[in-house]
């Protein structure tokens, strides 16, 4: 709401609050719903991001706990290799280390 805004106004804003629902200014309600309704376009013109079925095996093992040299060797990779797929898999989940990586894979049920 504007400093300007009217007493009634302020008033109803307040009240809305309030009751949990949202309040835009009225000179700003079309800027936020050409933001919302771009980013909508945007995620149905992006295609989802998947983890390919090695990169997969990567964070299956990371959920077991293990690092990369005990992954590297158990699925006869170097480790650079493996660091590689990891960080296609952080990039992919938009996310920064192991343990996101896991979380967030779980909650799109990408492993159990």
């Amino acid at each position: 709401m504007s400093k300007d805004a009217e007493e009634d106004d302020l008033c109803d804003a307040v009240l809305a609050l309030a009751s949990g629902r949202t309040v835009v200014a009225p000179d700003l309600q079309h800027e936020v719903f050409q933001h919302v309704r771009q980013a909508r376009l945007q995620q149905r013109e992006e295609p989802a991001l998947v983890p390919s079925a090695r990169e997969l095996e990567v964070l299956r093992a990371l959920a077991q706990g293990l690092g990369s040299a005990e992954i590297a060797k158990a699925m006869h990779l170097g480790t650079g290799t493996v660091k590689t797929y990891q960080a296609r898999v952080y990039e992919k989940l938009g996310v920064s280390g192991a343990t996101a990586a896991v979380a967030e894979a779980l909650r799109r049920g990408l492993i159990e």
